[in-house]
């Protein structure tokens, strides 16, 4: 529908379609906005926020009780399971580490990775929007679709990186905690060593918020092109130092779904977009 829609306003223009008869319209503009990076960023890094006010509220004053225990006496990793306070403060971790899996926790999971594809939704039909009527002026918002079945595959692939963020939080946790026990270390010095887990936590889930966000914004670059009538894409890097070298072999070329370019978008915070290529048959209707 939106393909007959957009090619009759061309030829209602007589300056358009003199325009599009020589070449395709091009469909840009659709990468991923700041306002959107800002909000399902914010989704991920609030999950970890309420980590580490648990590990601040349960955890520390453990290691605080039981600094006399630990703190300048070195020891064997051995000896560490046969001691009672360490199994206490394990036992501690475990608690929040269960409360941060199973149903419950995949239940908000669930939510989060609904709102993050909601918001790209939003996005990019708004940015699809406002191209389509900068390039051929109508409104097309009436007749954009949803494309929940479309963007099944990035809805799991974002599950499962979120699930990994309390994991291996919890689990570093655990791992610097004990090696600092072992080593003799005061709380506070534990202490800072997990503010500075946290901050590594944040910036992975900052990077796991980016990266998913592209690949729900590509799996729906790729559905609204099917509702205008294309499979093509021309492939287009942000034209900086920080372009791989693959990519930027790849800049200004065609592609289509599955192809060895198309594919590049799926690399890990890769910053290019897909230009979204129609041709019309001007000898139909």
């Amino acid at each position: 529908m939106l393909h007959q829609i957009i090619k009759q306003a061309i030829r209602n223009n007589n300056r358009l379609l003199s325009k599009y008869k020589s070449q395709p319209l091009l469909i840009d503009n659709l990468k991923p906005s700041a306002k959107l990076d800002l909000l399902n960023t914010r989704l991920l890094t609030e999950l970890v926020s309420r980590i580490n006010n648990r590990i601040k509220q349960d955890l520390i004053p453990k290691l605080k009780l039981y600094e006399s225990y630990y703190s300048n006496k070195v020891m064997d990793s051995s000896v560490l399971l046969d001691l009672d306070y360490v199994d206490d403060i394990k036992s501690v971790i475990n608690t929040i580490t269960l409360d941060y899996s199973g149903i419950t926790f995949n239940q908000i999971v669930e939510s989060i990775v609904k709102q993050m594809a909601g918001n790209t939704q939003k996005d990019i039909a708004a940015a699809l929007t406002k191209e389509i009527n900068r390039l051929v002026g109508i409104d097309i918002s009436p007749f954009i679709q949803s494309h929940t079945e479309d963007i099944k595959q990035a809805l799991e692939y974002c599950k499962d990186y979120i699930v990994s963020i309390p994991q291996k939080y919890l689990a570093d946790v655990q791992s610097k905690v004990l090696l600092n026990i072992q080593k003799g270390m005061r709380s506070s010095s534990i202490v800072k060593e997990l503010a500075n887990q946290y901050g590594i936590t944040l910036n992975r889930a900052k990077v796991i918020a980016r990266d998913q966000t592209s690949k729900f914004n590509l799996a729906l670059t790729t559905a609204q092109a099917k509702d205008i009538g294309s499979d093509e894409f021309k492939f287009s890097t942000s034209q900086d130092e920080r372009v791989r070298p693959t990519h930027r072999a790849a800049d200004g070329k065609l592609c289509r779904v599955g192809d060895a370019i198309y594919n590049l978008r799926y690399d890990v915070m890769c910053r290019c977009v897909l230009i979204t290529v129609v041709n019309f048959d001007w000898k139909t209707p």
